[in-house]
C-alpha cells in the first residue's frame, strides 16, 4: 500500500482534500471519485444544472460505458464525476510504510495552500502519538515566513507581542477603542497617575514574556524576546535574528495555545 495525497485545484476546504492508502496511483482517483462524487452540491448538479448534450459532447466515445450505467445512479454520478471533476486534482505520493507508522492529517482551521495540510507519520511503539504530532507540526512552522513575521512583531496590536498585553486576569491592557490609551479602569488603580499604569501595564508584559518563556530553561529566550523588543528599529541595516530552535518553540506553545493556528487531527485508516 501507498500513501497518496490528493487535492482538488484551488484547494480551500477539507473537502478538496483526500488522503488515502491505495495501491496505486489509479485506484487513488478511483477513492476521489467514490468520495468527492458524493458531495451534495454535485448530486444537485448532477440532477438539476447539468447540461446533458454538453456532456456528451465531453464524453464522445465512451456513450456505451454511460448507457451502460445509465440505470445505476451511483455508478452514473461517478461515471460523471470521473470524466467532469476529475483532471482538476493532483495526486501526489508520499513514502510511508503502513506497516511501521501510523499516518495523520492535519487540516488547518484556515486552508490557503495545499501545503497547509501536513502529513506526519508517527511510530507504532510512540507513548504520545499527538505529542509526535504536535512536535513535528511545530519544527516544521518554525520555517514559515508568516509565523516568523508574527512572532518578530512587535506592535501591541498584532503578532506574538499583542498575547503578552494583558493584565494579571488576561485582559488586555489597552483601551478598546483606541489603542494608544491604557484602560480607564487600570488607570483608576492609580488615581489616575499615567506614569504608574504604565510601569505596571509593562511589568504585566515582562511577566507574560517569562511566563511563555519559562519551559525553554536555560535558553534565555525571554531575554533575547525582550532585547528586540527594547531595540527593534525598523530602519535599521542589521536586524537581529532568532535561531530556528526559537520559533520552534514559539510554535509549539501558539500551537498548545490556539493563538496563531489550530489543526484538526485525523488518522489515515487504512483499508
Amino acid at each position: 500500500m501507498r500513501l497518496f495525497k490528493c487535492w482538488k485545484d484551488h484547494a480551500e476546504e477539507k473537502e478538496d482534500f483526500v488522503i488515502t492508502w491505495a495501491k496505486d496511483e489509479n485506484e487513488a482517483k478511483e477513492k476521489i471519485v467514490t468520495l468527492r462524487s458524493q458531495d451534495d452540491w454535485f448530486y444537485d448538479y448532477v440532477f438539476e444544472d447539468m447540461n446533458f448534450q454538453e456532456f456528451l459532447e465531453i464524453i464522445k466515445g465512451k456513450e456505451s460505458e454511460l448507457f451502460s450505467i445509465i440505470n445505476d445512479e451511483d455508478e452514473l454520478v461517478k461515471f460523471i464525476y470521473r470524466n467532469t471533476e476529475l483532471h482538476c486534482w493532483t495526486v501526489d505520493e508520499y513514502y510511508y510504510n503502513p506497516r511501521m507508522v501510523d499516518v495523520y492529517v492535519a487540516f488547518p482551521k484556515d486552508i490557503v495552500d495545499h501545503d497547509d495540510v501536513q502529513i506526519v507519520s508517527v511510530p507504532f511503539d510512540a507513548v504520545d502519538p499527538e505529542e509526535v504530532i504536535y512536535s513535528e507540526l511545530a519544527y516544521r512552522l518554525a520555517d514559515d515566513e508568516f509565523l516568523r513575521s508574527y512572532v518578530e512583531e512587535p506592535c501591541i496590536d498584532g503578532g506574538l507581542a499583542e498575547i503578552f498585553w494583558k493584565d494579571t486576569n488576561g485582559r488586555y491592557v489597552f483601551d478598546e477603542f483606541n489603542e494608544m490609551e491604557i484602560r480607564d479602569d487600570i488607570v483608576g488603580l492609580f488615581d489616575g497617575n499615567i506614569e504608574a499604569a504604565n510601569q505596571f501595564i509593562h511589568s504585566c508584559f515582562y511577566k507574560n514574556v517569562r511566563e511563555f518563556f519559562s519551559e525553554a530553561v536555560g535558553l534565555g529566550y525571554d531575554e533575547q524576546y525582550l532585547f528586540y523588543i527594547k531595540h527593534y528599529d525598523p530602519d535599521a541595516d542589521i536586524k537581529m535574528e532568532f535561531d530556528h530552535d526559537f520559533y520552534e518553540y514559539c510554535s509549539r506553545k501558539l500551537l498548545e495555545s490556539g493563538k496563531y493556528i489550530t489543526y484538526q487531527i485525523e488518522q489515515v485508516s487504512v483499508i
